[in-house]
């Protein structure tokens, strides 16, 4: 059986990249990975954690629009719902601000 130059390069090629990718990794490497990967992994708890206290201000938000003027059967009246809904934004600025303080480390402590 014949085979050609460019049928041969490519037979080469395709050992040469298969060898390549069976290679192991070096110790350090291995470390760099390591790194590497926790690094990312840090970056999207974090994320996560920004995400969840976001979404958590702006249910809060939403309740306090929802109850300036509250009253009705099984409520409370509507000067108690200003003063409930006062209550919630409050909460809600703490929240901001925390979560601003939050941020902030988190870009603090990133390495560039």
């Amino acid at each position: 059986m014949k085979i050609s130059k460019r049928q041969l390069r490519r037979i080469i090629r395709e050992e040469k990249s298969r060898l390549l990718s069976e290679q192991p990794i070096s110790g350090a490497q291995a470390d760099q990975m390591a790194a590497a990967q926790k690094a990312a992994n840090d970056v999207k708890k974090q994320a996560d954690m920004m995400a969840e206290l976001d979404s958590i201000a702006s249910a809060i938000e939403e309740i306090a629009a929802g109850m300036y003027g509250m009253s009705g059967p099984g409520t409370v009246d509507g000067a108690e719902g200003d003063e409930m809904a006062q209550d919630l934004e409050l909460q809600t600025q703490r929240l901001t601000d925390f979560h601003q303080t939050m941020e902030n480390y988190f870009i603090a402590i990133t390495p560039e």
